[in-house]
């Protein structure tokens, strides 16, 4: 026989049975009418919950806690359209449960999810990165114009024609001018002369030059003296220019009856019989780089002497007969040039260094020749030689001198303009 307690206890245990299914019969009938309500009043939120079928692949991990993350923000919009205090409490005991699997899907997944967290927040620094470099680049300094390359932390802007460089951002840069090298001068048609050499194109170094965002610079490359006629002294290289900054061309050689020109370095002299004649002067020298060139000495033996060195950024010419050669009839050497590869690397001028004067022509067919230095001048010739060397263009270095019997002088090297800032 069931005793009383029996009963009780059996009459319990059904209704906690009863009260679990009305619970859960509730739950399905809560859900049909929120997904009911949300179709039928256009005013609520459009919700939709992705959960993985048994024909697709499985979630991940954090791809499930995304779904519920996504869950509890849609039951809180649901939650402050409803007016029942019962649905609203229905709605808090949903998301309290969600809340629970999330934090036990965290814990019993454990590395993976903090893997997972790891990518996630790789990206987003990722893209946080990217943000910020946007916003550097509307503040780095910046230009446009010219060849530009990279170097040692610098952007360098390359000029070897005339152009116009574009100032985009604040600037302070350093800029480096050039001008044209003078030609050699021309003894071609005589029996026994050598001319003297170009000079250097002048040379202008200015540093912490500031320029600002708008600003349209002119820039301007001088182009080197042209080869002369026959028995003509040389020509003067062109003025290079950035801006307001200014270098001056490098002066012409000198031959037996015409003097030499005077320019950012001036030309080599050449003189014959008694006497002696000073080389070009040098008007580059209280703004910038550049030396006179050289003297041409008294022949007290008659024809046959050469002509003098071109002066160079680095250096003066040489006068003829200095340097142990014979005065009656080698060529001078042009003066040396000056080296920028530290700054502007050894891809420009003549492996980074510029402006040397070409050398002094011969005036005998067994005479030394004047030479040249790196910075781009040109060797002299000899009696009944080749042509001289012509100056290298980029690096404003002077012609070389030229010489008797068709032996012409050479060109001189156009200039160049370098503007560097840090990036």
């Amino acid at each position: 026989m069931w005793s009383t307690r029996h009963l009780f206890s059996l009459a319990l245990l059904i209704v906690i049975i009863l009260g679990l299914v009305v619970y859960l019969v509730g739950q399905v009938y809560l859900k049909q009418m929120l997904i009911r309500e949300t179709y039928d009043n256009p005013s609520w939120p459009n919700i939709s919950w992705e959960t993985p079928s048994r024909t697709n692949r499985p979630l991940h991990p954090s791809q499930v806690i995304q779904q519920m993350e996504k869950g509890l923000n849609d039951l809180q919009m649901i939650k402050s359209m409803l007016t029942s205090e019962t649905e609203t409490q229905l709605i808090d005991q949903t998301a309290r449960g969600v809340e629970e699997t999330k934090r036990q899907l965290i814990e019993t997944t454990g590395s993976e999810i903090r893997e997972d967290a790891q990518r996630i927040m790789e990206e987003k620094s990722a893209e946080e990165l990217r943000n910020l470099e946007e916003l550097r680049n509307q503040f780095i300094p910046r230009g446009s114009g010219g060849e530009i390359y990279e170097f040692d932390g610098y952007r360098i802007h390359k000029f070897t024609e005339s152009g116009e460089f574009e100032v985009e951002t604040n600037l302070t840069a350093d800029v480096l001018v050039v001008a044209g090298g003078g030609s050699g001068g021309d003894q071609s048609r005589f029996n026994t002369a050598g001319g003297g050499g170009g000079g250097a194109g002048g040379v202008v170094f200015e540093q912490n030059v500031r320029l600002s965002p708008g600003e349209t610079v002119r820039i301007v490359v001088g182009q080197g003296g042209s080869t002369p006629s026959s028995n003509n002294p040389g020509n003067k290289g062109g003025d290079s220019l950035m801006g307001s900054i200014r270098a001056i061309g490098g002066g012409g050689g000198g031959t037996r009856d015409r003097a030499p020109t005077s320019g950012g370095s001036g030309g080599g002299a050449r003189r014959e019989g008694g006497g002696s004649r000073s080389g070009g002067s040098a008007e580059q020298e209280s703004s910038g780089l550049g030396n006179p060139g050289g003297d041409a000495s008294r022949n007290s033996g008659g024809n046959g002497q050469g002509g003098g060195g071109g002066g160079g950024a680095g250096s003066r010419g040489r006068h003829t007969g200095e340097d142990g050669k014979n005065p009656r009839q080698d060529g001078g050497d042009g003066g040396r040039g000056i080296e920028f590869s530290s700054e502007f690397g050894t891809d420009v001028g003549d492996n980074g260094w510029f402006a040397s004067g070409g050398g002094g022509g011969s005036g005998s067919s067994s005479g030394q020749i004047g030479t040249a230095s790196k910075g781009g001048g040109g060797n002299g010739t000899q009696r009944s030689g080749s042509s001289a060397q012509d100056g290298m263009d980029g690096t404003g270095g002077g012609g070389g001198g030229g010489a008797s019997r068709g032996a012409s002088a050479g060109r001189g090297g156009s200039g160049i303009v370098l503007i560097r800032y840090r990036t």
